[in-house]
């Protein structure tokens, strides 16, 4: 957090938060990708607020029964997640260098065989050299669980998809979302309770047009997790050829899920009435439903050979 949302100022301090007007104040290497990132997760975060709101309204349309606001509140959740998916596919195309930062990439954990036992920073004043140091022990970027994401995994009761168990990077009581702030924790607790109590995924197979405004929802975090799992793949090959059973295990939970998610998204479709639908929304059930089939097949693939190529963003339009 203190990488980006602390650390970034307008250009011109009259102008709104877009993506030209942003600029970082610290650097951690100084080159094009590390700007890109910070830039576009500030630019991106602007729609976070836009997020909320819908999913708050979301919760409310499903205990009122007002299948109206529920297809309103479906339609702006979407518009700022595909917003958000718009920024983050245009500022975060250089990759390149920022993949050469292991520590800062990976993080420095039991999960990393690179770093598995710490990192020791010589220049550190809180722990002098030589002796009483201790190893400093961190999440990396790419392990990290995007509050985005985190959302929209407990509001559309994507958690437990997989037969293998709870995301460990979207759930509240372990993995990453247990060490953030404890307002946000509480925030999402709340959330994941109340989807499950009121029944959001039930409630939206209630109607063909709620279904595809479903669709559509878990198409834009598809397209989200797709990035996350494709940006943690890209630092296998960096890694040494022991790759620890810890790192295997949560590359392949995630793998899992995303193949889920778009397996989901299948489903939905398969269990939607698309003859009452309207042509505009049926061609948009159609397209959302080719991509995800694209994305489970590519995963199915990759789950039986680690060794096959991923499927590119680009191949996939969203």
């Amino acid at each position: 957090m203190s990488f980006t949302f602390y650390n970034y100022r307008r250009k011109d301090a009259t102008q709104p938060l877009t993506t030209d007007n942003i600029e970082p104040i610290r650097r951690f290497s100084g080159c094009d990708a590390e700007h890109s990132y910070i830039v576009g997760h500030v630019a991106a975060a602007q729609r976070t607020g836009s997020m909320v709101s819908a999913a708050q309204e979301i919760l409310r349309s499903v205990r009122s029964d007002s299948r109206p606001a529920f297809d309103k509140a479906m339609r702006q959740y979407t518009k700022a997640m595909a917003q958000v998916n718009d920024i983050l596919s245009q500022t975060l195309k250089n990759t390149s260098e920022y993949a050469s930062f292991r520590t800062f990439l990976n993080g420095c954990n039991k999960n990393q065989p690179m770093f598995s036992n710490g990192v020791l920073y010589e220049s550190s004043t809180s722990c002098p050299l030589p002796s009483g140091q201790q190893p400093r022990h961190y999440l990396g970027v790419a392990q990290s669980s995007n509050p985005i994401a985190s959302l929209g995994t407990h509001l559309f009761q994507l958690s437990n998809l997989s037969p293998r168990g709870t995301l460990p990077c979207a759930s509240s009581n372990n993995g990453v979302d247990s060490l953030r702030p404890e307002n946000y924790q509480s925030f999402l607790a709340h959330i994941s309770a109340e989807s499950r109590v009121l029944g959001v995924q039930t409630f939206a197979l209630g109607s063909p047009a709620s279904s595809v405004e479903y669709m559509a929802a878990l198409d834009q975090v598809l397209a989200y997790r797709y990035r996350q799992w494709a940006n943690l793949r890209d630092s296998i090959p960096l890694q040494s050829s022991g790759k620890s059973a810890a790192f295997r295990d949560y590359f392949d939970v995630q793998t899992r899920h995303v193949r889920d998610v778009a397996e989901l998204v299948h489903r939905t479709h398969a269990n939607t009435d698309t003859e009452l639908l309207t042509p505009e929304s049926r061609a948009r059930a159609e397209s959302m439903v080719h991509r995800a089939e694209m994305v489970r097949r590519s995963l199915n693939r990759i789950i039986t050979d680690p060794e096959t190529a991923p499927l590119a963003m680009s191949m996939i339009a969203y």
